[in-house]
């Protein structure tokens, strides 16, 4: 008897009959949870995902998201890194959270590690902040890392103290690390003075550039890059008034960035809080005092007459809370922007009632850190090239809810 006689005839998958470039764009549309399972099950689905030509249209339509890093009350630090991505609901009145949590058994080195910033869907991760022996750079999607070590070629000239950005340069299609820190000499730390260094991921070494007009700050904004530049605030500067500082990883030099006139040091302390940060692909500005913030957004890059005060936010309240100040996080429609209120709630603010909700993403007691996060399946082991890539096959744990504002 013919075994093949009873096996059913081979039915192709309506999906597979379509053309490649439409596949590929529907691929690119779906939650990232949904492409994980799709490189799971079917060869067909991983070769397409796998696609350099993929990974950047998934890129250009994945929704924005953001990094959830708890700090319990009681000491020590969440093991986890939480991700919400917020979609577009299906009626004007909702949108949905997709979470997805990373945990340092499966997706990332070192709990310990403090997260830096996140640029196309890699996430760089540094150490103790006195003195850091490696920098990482992971893809927590794809259970991918590289450790990077800080070279101290010389005992009496010890790097320490050391902050850490990282940025994409687009001309060159590079990632790239920049280190600014101190010195210790003769087991003491030279005052007023700071050396900074690059790594360019690919190539195993460290540069040393122009000294920086100031450290990076150790907790940068939660949207940090733009332009090919990371952003900070020095708050130390001009007696405690924050002045905006940049460095560009194409040309690897540091820049200040002007500030509107009014909110130029003009020889008084500062008594409001400013926070940095990228809203609506323009350089932003919150600027924060006696319950009050004015939002304000640099509308060409740069151009110190181009800053316009679009929102004001009156009272910063919610749940019978008051806070003082608020960062911006992420605009997902015309009228409602995601707001960090205190680093202990985030709240979405509705441009035209001039109110907060809580946005109910992060159901927490305490402060937690929260860091601009697009999830990519961008490889390190398409980048690094005298790196070793540590590759873990765990697999992430996520959910999806909806939320009505």
């Amino acid at each position: 008897m013919d075994p093949n006689r009873f096996k059913r005839p081979a039915i192709p998958s309506q999906i597979t009959i379509l053309p490649s470039c439409l596949i590929t764009d529907i691929l690119s549309r779906l939650p990232i949870n949904t492409l994980y399972d799709c490189k799971c099950v079917s060869k067909t689905w991983n070769n397409f995902i796998s696609d350099l030509f993929f990974t950047q249209l998934h890129l250009t339509n994945s929704p924005p998201g953001i990094l959830i890093k708890i700090i319990r009350r009681r000491g020590g630090e969440s093991r986890q890194l939480l991700l919400a991505q917020i979609n577009g609901g299906n009626t004007k009145s909702r949108f949905m959270v997709e979470k997805m949590k990373f945990n340092s058994e499966d997706h990332l080195p070192n709990y310990q590690l403090e997260v830096v910033n996140s640029v196309n869907g890699l996430i760089c991760l540094s150490g103790s902040i006195l003195i850091a022996d490696q920098v990482y750079i992971c893809n927590p999607i794809l259970d991918e890392h590289i450790a990077i070590n800080i070279i101290n070629n010389d005992d009496s000239h010890y790097k320490c103290k050391g902050s850490f950005g990282f940025g994409f340069c687009a001309e060159t299609a590079e990632y790239k690390v920049i280190h600014t820190f101190n010195v210790m000499e003769s087991y003491k730390i030279v005052q007023n003075y700071q050396e900074a260094e690059v790594y360019t991921v690919g190539t195993g070494k460290w540069r040393r550039i122009d000294n920086p007009p100031c450290k990076i700050t150790s907790t940068l904004p939660v949207n940090t890059f733009l332009n090919g530049s990371i952003h900070w605030i020095n708050s130390s500067d001009s007696g405690g008034f924050g002045l905006v500082y940049a460095f560009n990883f194409g040309i690897e030099k540091f820049k200040e960035i002007p500030l509107p006139t009014v909110l130029a040091p003009k020889g008084k302390k500062m008594k409001r809080v400013m926070k940095v940060g990228v809203l609506r692909d323009c350089l932003c500005l919150c600027s924060s005092f006696s319950k009050r913030s004015d939002l304000w957004v640099m509308k060409e890059y740069g151009v110190k007459k181009s800053w316009s005060k679009m929102y004001v936010v009156e009272n910063l309240c919610l749940n019978k809370r008051s806070f003082k100040f608020c960062e911006a996080i992420l605009s997902f429609d015309s009228e409602n922007i995601l707001m960090l209120c205190g680093n202990s709630v985030i709240a979405c603010y509705n441009v035209k009632t001039k109110k907060f909700r809580d946005a109910k993403i992060c159901q927490t007691i305490g402060e937690f850190q929260i860091y601009s996060h697009i999830p990519s399946f961008v490889s390190l082991e398409d980048i690094a090239e005298v790196e070793k890539v540590r590759i873990s096959r765990q697999r992430m744990r996520t959910q999806g809810y909806f939320f009505s504002y």
